[in-house]
């Protein structure tokens, strides 16, 4: 009888990291330093640079290619154009599949132009990668929630709720492959020291009868006197209550440093992490649409207000601003928070349609059938 032999599951591939060239380090610490000061635009360009820079047929280069892609997504995040840092997500992940900044912030970006299903799933892929991220389990919280008030306790039937490990080569930094040798060396040295440590002390104690004679010379005039000396204080009856003073040294004994477990609480203190302002950002921006869903639009503004403090740069929360100041009919504010938006995305269709309809409550009859009537050239509906 033949026996059939499993099929074995192919290897994964392997691939060593090259070293940067120095031109294209020099151009990254300059990105880096541009991205920290807040000049996200010249940052995109730069890391452009350096994408341009390294050769894409060389696998060598594909770990570096894709993190330097994402980070020019978190540069066009910042700016607020999402499409843009969603494309360069998608190129990331297809030098390295397993990177989960990119999943991340492709699920921020899916978030912020409001497609939840999408930016859910991402948030369940970046748990699978990597279930230490906790920006990735809020955003899934929050996104299961808008999705659950959306389409109810059947909402799972809308989403791809199976997120598989992705597939992908493995990177192998040559430069870090040495400390695995260092390890043996402490094991060799622990075994040593019980060796010595007790045959020390048994020739010791032969040596010490002969020191022994010089002691009891010194006990008699040490301790003897110090005895004699004690009589003498009863002599004095004025003293009779310095035998209550003695009784004091039990005081040391009650700082026995059985405090010291005090010092654990800055260790507590050190655990806590001030929130990051995109996770503020999600915080106020939830509250504000929980407002809206009860029409409490001024406590809704209130939150958007300080999304845009955060960053003035996120359409959504210049979106959120004017739909509530065309419910409380504030609308020349509302065309204000519009004009940010456009200044941002020319061709967005909801601002374009909350500007028509501002615009048209204002009486504004030419402006409001402009507006309407570029935003029916834009898209449908």
């Amino acid at each position: 009888m033949e026996v059939e032999e499993a099929p074995s599951k192919p290897e994964r591939q392997i691939i060593h990291i090259l070293p940067l060239p120095e031109k294209v380090v020099k151009i990254k610490a300059e990105a880096s330093t541009l991205f920290i000061n807040g000049s996200y635009g010249d940052a995109v360009s730069k890391y452009t640079e350096c994408v341009n820079g390294l050769d894409k047929d060389n696998t060598g280069h594909w770990y570096h290619i894709s993190l330097l892609l994402s980070n020019r997504a978190a540069c066009k995040s910042k700016i607020g154009q999402c499409t843009e840092c969603i494309k360069d997500c998608n190129d990331s992940l297809v030098y390295n599949p397993r990177f989960f900044k990119s999943v991340l912030r492709r699920a921020i970006a899916y978030e912020n132009i409001e497609n939840y299903k999408k930016a859910y799933e991402d948030y369940r892929l970046t748990i699978v990668i990597d279930s230490s991220q906790v920006s990735a389990q809020q955003g899934l919280r929050r996104t299961s929630e808008i999705l659950r008030k959306e389409f109810g306790s059947r909402w799972r039937e809308h989403v791809s709720d199976h997120a598989s490990f992705p597939e992908g080569p493995d990177f192998v930094d040559p430069a870090k492959a040495g400390p695995p040798a260092s390890t043996p060396t402490p094991r060799v040295s622990t075994p040593a020291e019980p060796t010595t440590t007790p045959q020390p002390t048994k020739p010791e104690p032969a040596k010490q009868p002969a020191s022994s004679p010089s002691k009891p010379t010194k006990q008699p005039t040490l301790a003897k006197p110090a005895k004699t000396e004690t009589p003498v204080s009863p002599a004095k009856p004025a003293k009779s209550s310095e035998p209550t003073k003695t009784a004091k040294p039990t005081e040391p004994v009650k700082p026995a440093d059985a405090p010291k477990a005090a010092p654990q609480e800055p260790q507590k203190k050190a655990d806590y992490r001030m929130p990051t302002k995109e996770e503020q950002y999600a915080k106020f921006k939830d509250q504000g649409n929980a407002h809206v869903a009860k029409q409490q639009y001024r406590e809704a503004l209130r939150c958007y207000d300080k999304c845009i403090t955060l960053n003035r740069e996120m359409v959504p929360a210049h979106l959120n601003s004017a739909l509530c100041h065309l419910k409380l009919e504030n609308y020349k504010r509302a065309i204000g928070c519009v004009e940010e938006v456009l200044k941002l995305e020319p061709s967005n269709i909801k601002a374009l349609y909350r500007r028509a309809a501002a615009n048209k409550e204002l009486k504004e009859i030419p402006r409001s059938c402009e507006r309407f009537e570029i935003r029916c050239r834009k898209g449908p509906g």
